[in-house]
């Protein structure tokens, strides 16, 4: 204990018989008067010492009968609601809390109740509850009359700590054990009009649970405006105060997006898990909200919500535990995002089908499309009869999107049912709409016809331990060729050695001698990018390189070549020229920016070029990046004799160094034509 020249009541200049009401109104006069620099640093720490002392009924008590009382502090002996309560403590403050939890910055004083943002509020502590809010600070709680940080700083007179605590979500509709609202102890005029001002605010209106209110008139912004200095949302806000059924009314009556977090990378799940609140929790869960996101303490919602018991885990868990197999059936993309991690992409049920059927026979595109990326078996069969691959099973149901998957990665039109059909022997079911499946049976035709054509990708084979530069081998593949093709095409002197290959140091991934060449080939070289350079250049090993090392996983872009021909017919400019037979000079045409040069000599009769050119500025929206322009090229009116001796050079304005590619249907990958 330590004595002063002035007691506590001399410092504060109050009577000894002063009451409660009254020492807090002189208290808010000094806190004011250090605010406008009329009271020094010092003077103002033993005000505070002082106040400290003749609030609290046993510390007065004792002061009283003993003389005695605490007016100076070390910096060490200061709770963090002491150094709240000095504006020029700040440093210190940042630094004790510069670790520091939501436990720790919520943490209240076991007598007062008072918590650090509260005696920052009431001494108009403006960086300090700044600083408190910006770490997550919750404004609501109530010290031990009931009262919030925003009575505090409403009573104490600090419009601009209204408006801060305002905007961080604080509850204006709370009233304290005098039966008062925030608002009704407003101690001027300045802090009336911050409350007027702010209450026209959605965010406001929500963090105060105004439910009714926002009924009636809507929401005045977009439902995914990001708020203030912490950047939440409505959905932060409703989902932290605990308020399921704003909840569920921003998520299904205004689609707002789960999945945004905040200045401290807190998710409403974050939120909803830290604060307790198990329905808003199970419920964002189920609407596909992502688990997997971290704030900036590197906590999950889980972690988050480990702090109360196991409820929260306990919904975590299950969610885990549903039955992967009616997640595909029912098409809960989501769910395999968040929750499938390393298990095996070709699983089968209890009945011998695969996740993939699953999801094809049910028209769940999305899930399809999730399970190919990541490497299920495109042509997996059922293990029972019919024996059905995933082609055969959304042909009959009438699936063309996903019929045009399949294809795209790759899927074996001449697998055979029991039934001793192929994909395109199979029927489609009656139920399934005529022009649906129409639209199906054309795709297949094309496929077909496209198959027969066989487009050939050029390949270059080199030895790992090579002499020269040149290839040991040059042919040509197409779509179809497998793995066992490309060995059997290897010069007789390497067939007895067992060999690996790999492309631009990625080992190709055969999983068995039926694997598709390009498909290793896209999965480890195009895995980004729709542009494939030819000829492919493989290396041949004899060892096996570490696969771990390069491993990607195959993200596809937007592309669709059914889409994008549909789109090309109806947006390109036609230009028709006529190409002279015999010409013994250059012949060069300019359609839109290209530029199409035809050597002497080309062709022997007199033929119409047409070129149908896409060169808008935003082609990248086509789902090809990198695209500057898309051409085709026709001869009319041709006769069978009147083919091309030379390809054109084509050039592009004002892009010298363009690459030409081809489009291979029906892959959805363009080659380069050289």
């Amino acid at each position: 204990m330590a004595t002063l020249d002035k007691t506590p009541y001399e410092i504060l200049d109050v009577p000894e018989d002063v009451d409660y009401d009254k020492l807090c109104e002189v208290y808010r006069t000094k806190i004011h008067e250090h605010l406008e620099k009329k009271i020094s640093a010092i003077n103002y720490r033993h005000i505070c010492r002082a106040y400290e002392t003749l609030s609290d009924f046993n510390k007065r008590k004792h002061y009283d009968s003993q003389k005695e009382w605490i007016f100076e502090l070390s910096i060490d002996e200061y709770t963090p609601q002491q150094l709240a309560a000095e504006p020029d403590l700040i440093r210190d403050l940042k630094q004790r809390l510069h670790s520091a939890n939501l436990t720790i910055i919520n943490a209240q004083d076991s007598i007062t109740g008072h918590t650090i943002l509260y005696t920052a509020a009431r001494t108009g502590n403006i960086e300090a509850v700044k600083f408190l809010t910006e770490q997550g600070a919750d404004s609501d709680l109530l010290q031990r009359i009931q009262s919030t940080a925003l009575h505090a700083a409403s009573f104490y007179g600090h419009a601009d700590i209204v408006r801060c605590l305002l905007e961080n979500g604080a509850n204006y509709r709370i009233t304290n054990s005098c039966g008062h609202t925030a608002e009704e102890e407003a101690y001027n005029d300045d802090v009336k009009k911050v409350f007027i001002q702010f209450k026209r605010i959605d965010y406001v209106r929500v963090a105060a649970n105004e439910f009714d209110w926002l009924l009636k008139n809507g929401l005045q912004r977009h439902q995914d405006t990001e708020y203030f200095a912490q950047r939440q949302t409505l959905l932060h806000c409703a989902s932290k105060k605990g308020y399921f059924d704003l909840v569920r009314w921003l998520v299904e009556q205004h689609s707002v997006n789960m999945n945004l977090v905040d200045f401290n990378g807190n998710s409403a799940l974050h939120l909803a898990a830290s604060g307790g609140h198990i329905p808003i929790v199970d419920y964002l869960l189920n609407r596909g909200c992502d688990p997997t996101f971290k704030n900036r303490w590197s906590t999950t919602a889980e972690e988050e919500g480990s702090k109360h018991d196991s409820c929260i885990i306990d919904i975590f868990k299950r969610m885990r535990e549903r039955n992967m197999f009616e997640m595909a059936r029912t098409g809960v993309d989501w769910w395999f995002y968040y929750y499938f991690d390393n298990k095996s992409k070709d699983i089968i049920d209890f009945r011998g089908i695969s996740l993939l059927y699953y999801a094809c026979r049910f028209g769940q595109y999305s899930v399809a499309k999730w399970l190919l990326e990541h490497g299920a078996n495109v042509n997996i069969q059922m293990k029972n009869k019919p024996n059905n691959t995933p082609l055969h099973g959304a042909k009959f149901h009438g699936h063309i999107l996903i019929v045009e998957l399949l294809l795209e990665y790759g899927a074996d039109v001449n697998i055979k049912n029991d039934f001793e059909a192929t994909v395109f022997d199979e029927a489609i079911s009656e139920e399934v709409a005529e022009d649906s499946s129409n639209k199906i049976k054309e795709l297949l035709l094309q496929y077909q016809l496209n198959l027969k054509r066989r487009e050939l990708i050029d390949v270059y084979i080199y030895l790992d331990e090579g002499d020269g530069e040149e290839p040991i081998l040059k042919l040509q593949i197409d779509h179809k060729t497998v793995y066992e093709d490309l060995l059997q095409a290897l010069p007789e002197n390497l067939w007895n050695e067992k060999y690996y290959f790999s492309i631009a140091g990625r080992p190709l991934i055969f999983e068995t001698k039926k694997t598709r060449v390009m498909s290793a080939v896209y999965c480890a070289r195009y895995t980004t990018s729709k542009l494939v350079d030819t000829p492919l250049r493989l290396i041949l090993h004899k060892t096996l390189l570490d696969k771990t090392r390069h491993q990607f996983t195959r993200h596809d872009h937007q592309f669709e070549p059914r889409q994008f021909q549909s789109i090309f017919r109806k947006q390109n400019k036609s230009s028709p020229f006529l190409l002279k037979g015999s010409f013994t000079d250059t012949q060069t045409f300019k359609s839109d920016n290209l530029t199409f040069t035809f050597s002497a000599n080309c062709i022997k009769d007199d033929v119409t070029f047409k070129v149908a050119t896409l060169c808008s500025s935003d082609v990248r929206k086509y789902g090809l990046p990198n695209a500057i322009c898309f051409f085709k090229t026709t001869l009319l009116n041709a006769k069978t004799s009147d083919t091309l001796l030379a390809l054109p050079i084509v050039s592009l304005a004002h892009h010298s160094n363009a690459r030409l590619y081809t489009l291979a249907m029906p892959s959805s990958y363009w080659f380069s034509s050289a």
